[in-house]
């Protein structure tokens, strides 16, 4: 997978996976939309995506400056118990988790408020 067009500044990057990330962020506080053209190529066949992506930076938001995060969980914790989550709603106004694991995560899910619980 290759963003072939609309990364002029650089800011985004795909995995293997097809997810796509912000590499780097625009220290204006601006809303900006991207066109990206998604190249995948298997070795014999290609296809093209065209991807609208809409940026915000907005500077009261509060970064997690980990890309991935390790905690612990006490062994008598009950469920429902939040386990990373917003703390104040106006600093945060969107948050994304993703569990990634070699063992079984089904414990653990994400709410629609974007709270990581047990």
């Amino acid at each position: 997978l290759y963003i072939v067009d609309g990364d002029e500044y650089g800011l985004f990057r795909l995995d293997n996976n097809g997810r796509l990330y912000i590499e780097n962020v625009p220290h204006a506080r601006t809303e900006t939309e991207y066109l990206l053209t998604i190249l995948a190529f298997d070795g014999k066949h290609d296809r093209k995506a065209h991807v609208k992506v809409k940026l915000r930076v907005d500077s009261a938001v509060v970064n997690c400056s980990e890309e991935q995060l390790e905690i612990s969980v006490k062994e008598d914790a009950k469920e429902g118990t939040v386990l990373l989550g917003r703390r104040e709603e106006k600093l945060i106004s969107s948050v994304h988790f993703t569990l990634i694991s070699d063992v079984e995560i089904d414990n653990f899910a994400v709410t629609k408020t974007g709270d990581l619980i047990l």
